[in-house]
């Protein structure tokens, strides 16, 4: 079994905005290749998912999420628990609980990150999920299937609910909402969550712009754009309010593409080892990272000014500032959004253990009667 040094570097722009190393600051072992790779909401730490490739008996560490401090590149802690390679990781809203899955078991785990304590394992009843994401509010968890659909985990009681009607998918801001679409490229739209936790469709793209098949959607942090990453090397970017096509650039051997927090800019991998930061106003190519192997995905900080990458040649785990905003301009936060009162609904936690109940209901901020037998969180308003 090979093992590699896993470096974590930390890049600062240039005054000729190239990307310039300043200084290693960690080495930890991880082996093969990084699935995902995800920011903590407050941007203290990022969740790599991978390790060796395969299955066992037994849990091992080989098949450990690893929680790396941004700001020093130390090693935090290993998570432990899957008999897997985790292919996809995402923090709940509150930052407390990560939840990891692997594509050929379909299951989903969730760790109490402070405590390393594995807290559930809920089956998604279906083989082939190829990832997950974590709703804003913090009441689901969407997984990707093969078949072309997503299901919703109830995160309150730990089941399966209802599925949106595509294979790929991202979640508006307020949760209650998520850009969905076919994974063969027969339809964009937005799908809504109702009172009775049932899907339904608030809004479809025209087919005849938002076309081909589909590697990937992003919706950014304040809910302006949505992006569309297709297979035909091109990421059309949307306006969510009215459907309309914003900006539309073409980038040669796409993989992946990630909006900013504050949607003002574009992040894209590509297989000839570059990965390309673009102005979504203009579509103009702002700077480039070249000279990369194996670089799938890319994850940026919740403030937009940095990006984290994993890069198969020198095998590392690399962050790089590549945006400095002005001192003035605050980190973007994400529009409150006021819930109808049809959905204030009293839930119910027989599912979960009591410490996880109790930390749930903290995160759950946009829903104030959403925990029963615990404190009422104050409620967002808008502004």
């Amino acid at each position: 079994m090979k093992h590699w040094r896993n470096w974590l570097r930390i890049g600062l722009m240039s005054t000729s905005l190239l990307f310039t190393t300043l200084f290693v600051v960690s080495a930890q072992v991880v082996q093969d290749r990084v699935g995902s790779i995800k920011y903590s909401p407050d941007g203290r730490w990022i969740a790599v998912s991978g390790g060796r490739a395969g299955c066992a008996e037994t849990p091992s560490p080989d098949f450990g999420v690893r929680i790396f401090d941004a700001q020093t590149g130390q090693l935090a802690t290993t998570l432990l628990g899957m008999t897997c390679t985790s292919t996809s990781v995402d923090w709940s809203p509150d930052g407390r609980y990560l939840a990891s899955v692997n594509v050929a078991q379909g299951e989903i785990h969730i760790w109490d990150v402070p405590t390393e304590q594995l807290e559930q394992q809920i089956p998604a009843r279906v083989q082939g999920v190829t990832g997950i994401r974590w709703s804003p509010n913090g009441l689901w968890i969407g997984a990707s299937a093969y078949g072309d659909f997503t299901i919703l985990i109830d995160t309150i009681i730990g089941s399966r609910g209802d599925s949106f009607d595509g294979g790929i998918f991202a979640w508006g801001p307020s949760g209650f909402e998520a850009v969905v679409a076919s994974q063969v490229g027969r339809y964009l739209l937005i799908q809504q969550i109702d009172s009775a936790n049932q899907v339904q469709d608030i809004m479809v793209f025209d087919s005849t712009i938002f076309a081909g098949g589909n590697y990937d959607l992003d919706w950014s942090l304040i809910g302006n754009r949505i992006a569309q990453i297709t297979a035909e090397n091109i990421v059309r970017i949307a306006n969510p309010g009215t459907g309309e096509l914003v900006q539309q650039i073409n980038v040669p051997n796409l993989t992946d593409g990630k909006l900013s927090p504050d949607g003002t800019r574009l992040a894209t991998v590509s297989l000839d080892g570059r990965i390309d930061i673009w102005r979504v106003e203009d579509g103009s190519l702002e700077r480039s990272i070249t000279g990369l192997t194996d670089v799938y995905t890319v994850a940026w900080n919740p403030a937009g000014t940095d990006i984290a990458y994993f890069d198969s040649a020198s095998v590392s785990v690399q962050i790089e500032q590549v945006f400095i905003p002005p001192t003035s301009t605050p980190p973007p936060t994400a529009t409150p959004t006021s819930i109808p009162p049809s959905l204030q609904l009293p839930r119910q936690l027989p599912h979960l253990s009591s410490a996880f109940a109790s930390h749930r209901c903290a995160a759950l901020t946009r829903m104030p009667t959403a925990c029963g037998g615990c404190a009422t969180p104050t409620r967002a308003t808008s502004s």
